[in-house]
Order: C-alpha cells, then structure tokens, then sequence
C-alpha cells in the first residue's frame, strides 16, 4: 500500500511521486528486525544456547512502513494518491438562478448557468489559460432536447417545464428539468411524452454529467417512432476564439478519426480500431481545444450511434472523402458547412437509430436500421442514457482520455465485506422502475457507484486491476446520513477535505474522494 500527501505519508525520499503523478512504492522493509526477532527465529534473552558461529548481520531495514492503520481499519494492499493540495478545493455553489460552480480534479474553477435542459456557456481552465465559452450562432448553449421523426423533427430546452435542485450539498450538486410535450404536437395522435433531463458536477470530477430520460409510457409503442441527438447545441469551447475546426471523431464499436486538417468534406480517415465506450467529439488545433460526449456505459451495454456507415468498420480511406452528411452515426456540425469549405461550426450532439425513442424495437448500429432483428432493444416506454460532457485541451486528449477512463470505471470489481453491492436500480433519471445494473454497482445515471451499508456500516474493496480510477463517486445507500468515519486502505480521511460528502433527500450518501485509486482498495464507512 503506497500513501501520499498531507495524512498519508509518501514512503519515498522527500517526494510525493513521480513526475506523473502515481506514488513511489515504499520498496521492501524486514519486519523482524523491526521487531526485535534474530533472523534465525530465536529471541534474545529466552534461555537458547548461543549458536557454535556468530550469526550473520541482519538485514538493514528499508524504508519505514506506513503508519498503523487506525482504529483497526482494513487494508487491501492498493495504491492511494492524494490529489495535490485537495483541501484548497473549494465548496460547489449552486445558485437559485441555475448557476453552478465547482473545483475540477486539479482544483481548478469550473463553471456554468442551466436553463432548463441547457447549459448557456461553460468556464473551464486549460493550462494556465482560463477559457469562457458561451452561445454557438444558432444555438444558445449546449444540452438542448432533440429527436427526429418522420421528415421533421423538435427542439426543446425545458424551458416550458419545472426545473429545481435535486441535490444542492457542499461538493455535488443535481440539477433537473422536467417537462412534458403533447403527443399531438409531435404528430403522433394521443397522449403525451415526457422528457426529465439531469444535470451532476461534483468537487474533484472535471467533466458534469447530462442525462436523459425520454418517458413515452403516456403513448401507445411506434406512436412516436424517432432517433435522439441529446444533448444537442453549440459552443465556442475554444474560449469563444472562433477558430477553424481541425477534425472530428467519434466512438461505436470502432474508433473513427479525420487524418487531415483543417476539417473539409473530402478529409482522409481511419476507422479500424476498436472501441469500447461511445464518443463523439470536435477539436480546434490552432487554439489547442475540443468538446465531446462520452457515455457512461459501453456501447456493448447501451449501444449508440445509428445509420449505415458501420460498413466501413476496420477500414482506413486516407484520400477521403467523408460519409455523406446523413450517414455520419453522430450528428456533429456536418451539416453546417459545405463540401470544399472548412467550418468554424461547434455543432455537437448524439445519435441513435430511428425508434431508439418510442419504437417497440429498434437496430443497434451494425444492424439494418429499416430491419430490426429478433431481441433488438426497445425505445418504449423508455429511452435512458448518459453522457459526459468533456471540455479541454487536445494537446491532453481531453475526450479520448475520459473514454479510457469510463473503460477502466467498468472494469473495476467490488467485493462487499459488510454491507451489499447494489446490483439493479431505476434504468434512468426520472424513472421508479428496476432493472439490473450491469456491472452491478454501477449507477450509470450518473457514472457513480452504488453500495448499501448494513447495520450503520459498510466494507467493501474496489478492485481497480492494473488500471486506475481518478476522483471516484461513491454513493452510500443505508446509513440514513453523513458517515462519522470513511477509512481508505486503513486511513481515516478527512471529511470535507480528502473526501467529500454529502447527504441527499433520500439519506444517501455521495461520497468523491479526491484521489486515484489503483488496485485492491479497501473502503470502510461508519
């Protein structure tokens, strides 16, 4: 087990790791000596005779081991790192206006206003620079509903629904729109559809969480038959510089990415590796920036993307051009420019097949979208799902770096020693039904984990394997409030400062730890 910083001790020479940021093991130690014992075993002083030949010097010890573990807390042999200086991070702040402000996973200020479903700019900080992105030229912000149907298609903010704060703590914050639209209005006979849209920021996690539920139970199934292209809208996510987009890419089971830049119609591309996580996204090189959407789930589990351009799945076309506009499986801002032009457009948004939403079944991209098969999922009575959305520099591969993570989250396994994993949960925001979470513990309503104490306390171990999660939710179910004590890997941390916690109207608690985990982790709750 590695420490770091502050209360956990690093076991290194005056450093809390290396230059990347993972800790420095403490290297071997000899815990005989340490404790008095001869090498051979004996005990000086018990009466044995003296060996025939003096015995061989022991060992020097090593570093020194970590400090006692305290009050007997368990540990299961991981790595904890510390975020440098988390206790400067300061509290979240949402405000009755919508306004909402946290600290990113390097304490950094972030921040936006929602109105409705939307998100009317985002302030983030890319190296040293502090960037304010605000309204694209037609749309004011990002996180707009949308979904086409037929030859038309609607576009809603919230804005004629309720909107309130479903969990306003010190360090996380839930933001919800609720509204319903008449069926007629859609052109789909009777009944109604209801649409709830989430937003999460948490101290210590860059990238908020927007996610939807469209609700069609007020409709009869295929009376609506449409796709979704939530959330859908623009910003200038290079500080409002208006530069030219470099490039796109996007994510379904293989990975695709433009080979040339500026951005054009005719641009090269690569299709041929493999993917896990759902992702789309468009970048800005002069101006180091890019914005993307990355889904909580894999696309195995909750399959995104529509169309039919997963023919050229494994393929590379270095002479281009680009699909046609209606075949890119995400919409982006192709249809913002013309062929032999670049664009300037940060049109951003999701894509499904049509009947992802409404229909009583519908095609998983890599199916014919006209001919679902047998066991194709259905869009009635609901459609839920869950993206990240993903600012920063594509000098760090801001987008690509969190589908890798997002990959690892659904990788890591829980054991539970005390208390329960919670294995199933509503499918969605918005929603009261149970369905099986898949891997169990994983709430990806808001890419958390979910874990019920018994008896006022919980021990579980998180096993991250050889990767690592950064800043991870945890959320408590059972234990009717605040936690008195949260020991990681036999450290009680700091409440309020190496973890943050708060209590949601339900009694749950949200707890973030400010810090990487790699390996079996040890986490003990009271």
């Amino acid at each position: 087990m590695a420490y770091a910083l502050g209360a956990w001790l690093v076991a290194t020479s005056g450093g809390c790791g290396d230059d990347d940021g993972s800790a420095v093991d403490a290297g071997p130690r000899s815990d005989a000596a340490r404790d008095g014992a001869a090498v051979d075993g004996s005990v000086p002083g018990d009466g044995q005779a003296p060996p025939p030949t003096p015995p061989t010097p022991p060992t020097p010890p090593g570093p020194p081991p970590p400090p006692a573990p305290d009050g007997g807390l368990p540990a299961a042999g991981g790595t904890v790192v510390p975020i440098p200086d988390a206790s400067a991070c300061g509290a979240l702040v949402a405000g009755d206006d919508g306004s909402l402000a946290w600290f990113d996973a390097r304490c950094r200020a972030r921040a936006t206003r929602l109105e409705g479903s939307v998100a009317r700019f985002f302030d983030y900080v890319a190296g040293d620079e502090a960037r304010h992105c605000s309204r694209g030229p037609e749309y004011d912000g990002f996180g707009y509903v949308v979904s086409h149907y037929r030859d038309t298609a609607f576009v809603e903010d919230g804005s004629s629904g309720s909107t309130r704060w479903l969990l306003r703590g010190g360090d996380h914050a839930i933001w919800e729109a609720d509204w319903t639209i008449p069926a007629s209005r859609l052109g789909a006979g009777d009944g109604t559809m209801r649409i709830v849209v989430h937003w999460l920021a948490s101290t210590g996690r860059d990238h908020p969480v927007y996610a939807i539920t469209y609700d069609l139970s007020g409709m009869a199934p295929n009376a609506y038959h449409g796709d979704s292209r939530s959330p859908y809208g623009e910003l200038g996510f290079d500080g409002d510089r208006d530069g030219t987009i470099g490039g796109v890419g996007w994510g379904d089971r293989h990975r695709f990415t433009t080979l040339d830049e500026p951005l054009t119609k005719l641009n090269g591309w690569d299709y041929s590796a493999p993917n896990v996580v759902p992702y789309a996204f468009e970048w800005i090189a002069d101006n180091d920036a890019e914005m993307g959407l990355v889904q909580t789930q894999t696309q195995q589990r909750h399959a995104a993307g529509g169309y039919w351009f997963y023919g050229a799945w494994g393929t590379t076309d270095p002479d281009g051009p680009m699909p046609e506009d209606w075949n890119w499986p995400y919409q982006l801002n192709q249809y913002s420019f013309a062929a032999g032009s670049e664009t300037s457009s940060t049109r951003l948004a999701w894509g499904m097949n049509y009947g992802a939403v409404g229909g009583s079944a519908y095609a998983v991209l890599g199916d014919d979208p006209d001919n679902p098969p047998a066991g194709s999922p259905s869009g009635h009575p609901h459609q839920s799902y869950a993206t990240f959305v993903v600012l920063g520099r594509h000098s760090d591969r801001a987008v690509l770096e969190h589908v890798d993570a997002v990959e690892r989250m659904h990788g890591v396994a829980i054991t539970a020693h005390a208390g329960s994993v919670v294995a199933s949960g509503p499918g969605g925001v918005g929603r009261t039904d149970d369905v099986a979470w898949d891997p169990a513990g994983w709430d990806a309503r808001y890419g958390v984990w979910r874990v019920h104490a018994a008896d006022g306390g919980l021990d579980v171990t998180f096993d991250t394997g050889s990767g690592e999660v950064v800043s991870p939710t945890v959320v408590v179910e059972g234990l009717g409030g605040a936690p008195a004590l949260v020991g990681v890997e036999g450290v009680s941390l700091g409440l309020g400062s190496d973890v943050r916690v708060d209590v949601d109207p339900a009694g749950d608690a949200w707890l973030t730890f400010l810090a990487r985990w790699r390996g079996a982790i040890r986490l003990v709750v009271r």
